[in-house]
């Protein structure tokens, strides 16, 4: 029954996004969100969590992944074929560079590879272009099952699965010709690697855990940040816990080797020039000093790209 209002409550907020009335609308989600906290807590303590999972019969958890990773690979397959590529400006720009064997220094353009590759199976240069976003998208429905699994329990990772395998813009960017769908999947990965590292103290996790991060960098930009909580979690271990930098260090430093491999080719170019990487916020950032900047306001301006992200999410 609180499942039902749940889902009723979240219904009426989606009413208001779709009437521009976003104050209301993220009223009714928090209200939703707080009674799904609290009436199905995903934290347990670890020996429960371990008779959860013996619980919840393994066969059953098997077919209910399949069925929703055939639903995520529908969702991102249908009509594929005969959707023009070049639809929207960034997909132009990945044709450009995909069409044109481009390698510009911004650009690592490591997922056109993927493209290379599937020219082994077909010769439409449309397809191979959204196949550098459908294979990856496909893979990081199965990844965030077992991310999220390993962290909490199998109800919760179906539960957050399903939503990722069918949310609108995962959808969207899953069946989308440009690079950005390396930055969930990276992301993903690097998250699951990170907490089996520290769960399991083994230097090899960590070569991985450095190797993903670094490769969570190839995508859009915000995937930086993804770093800073590793490094500011370091920072105050070290200070804080006598030895706790010597006890590590082989650790760190096979996380170190790790994310060399990738994140030196981002490292790399940002020392050629910022403007590579922060070429456009000189022109759309809240922050930026450009005079063409969307707002004089810091404050104003986030609350304005909010309010856009939101209905952009939600409104259609």
């Amino acid at each position: 029954i609180l499942l039902f209002v749940v889902f009723f409550i979240a219904y009426k907020g989606q009413q208001f996004f779709v009437r521009n009335n976003i104050n209301e609308a993220v009223k009714l989600y928090f209200i939703a969100f707080l009674v799904f906290a609290f009436t199905f807590p995903i934290y347990k303590k670890e020996t429960e969590l371990t008779e959860y999972q013996d619980k919840f019969p393994f066969y059953f958890e098997i077919i209910i992944v399949l069925v929703i990773l055939a639903l995520g690979i529908y969702f991102r397959i249908y009509e594929i074929d005969i959707r023009p590529a070049g639809i929207e400006n960034d997909e132009a720009g990945g044709w450009f560079l995909y069409h044109n064997e481009r390698r510009n220094v911004g650009h690592t353009t490591l997922f056109f590879n993927i493209c290379k590759f599937s020219e082994l199976f077909t010769q439409d240069p449309r397809m191979n272009l959204k196949l550098m976003a459908i294979l990856p998208s496909i893979i990081s429905i199965p990844a965030i099952y077992f991310l999220i699994r390993a962290i909490f329990n199998s109800p919760t990772a179906i539960f957050v699965t399903t939503i990722y395998s069918v949310l609108r813009w995962s959808v969207h960017y899953g069946r989308f010709g440009h690079g950005a769908i390396f930055t969930p999947i990276a992301t993903i990965f690097a998250l699951y690697f990170l907490y089996k590292a520290f769960k399991t103290k083994n230097n090899f996790m960590w070569f991985i855990a450095g190797l993903t991060v670094g490769f969570s960098w190839h995508g859009v930009l915000t995937a930086f940040l993804l770093i800073i909580p590793f490094v500011l979690y370091f920072l105050f271990k070290s200070f804080s816990q006598k030895n706790y930098f010597r006890e590590h260090f082989v650790s760190l430093l096979a996380f170190s080797l790790g994310f060399w491999i990738y994140g030196s080719m981002i490292i790399h170019n940002y020392f050629i020039s910022e403007r590579i990487y922060f070429a456009r916020a000189y022109e759309v950032s809240v922050f930026s000093k450009d005079p063409n900047a969307p707002s004089k306001n810091v404050w104003k301006g986030i609350m304005d790209n909010t309010k856009r992200v939101l209905l952009m999410f939600n409104k259609e």
